[in-house]
């Protein structure tokens, strides 16, 4: 039996990282703890920073106090089709050591169950 999505949209808990510790290579902030609908990046940092899914290739560019958004919930291209950010994928970020925080916010739609 399928189990449904149910209609709540709830947060994961926040990941930051402390800028003063980059070192210019990948570093993981964390793992995403469920599939995510819509995700969010906040540079509160004094420095530029790269965003890896991988911990390799450069997949996004965040600039000093700036924030940027993945709505994976609203890339559906197909009725009955849902676009999520798989759980358990990693979050790494690289950029020079700074003052401040760099934030991921997720949002995930729970089973009916839960």
């Amino acid at each position: 039996m399928a189990i449904s999505p149910s209609n709540k949209l709830l947060p994961i808990p926040l990941l930051s990282f402390d800028s003063s510790t980059f070192t210019g290579s990948y570093q993981l902030v964390g793992t995403l703890s469920q599939p995510i609908l819509y995700l969010r990046f906040v540079n509160n940092s004094s420095k530029d920073v790269t965003v890896s899914f991988d911990g390799s290739h450069d997949n996004d560019f965040i600039p000093t106090l700036t924030s940027s958004v993945v709505p994976a919930g609203s890339l559906v291209q197909a009725p009955n089709q849902a676009v999520k950010i798989a759980a358990k994928t990693p979050i790494y970020i690289k950029g020079a050591a700074g003052t401040g925080l760099f934030y991921v916010i997720g949002y995930y739609q729970p089973a009916n169950n839960s």
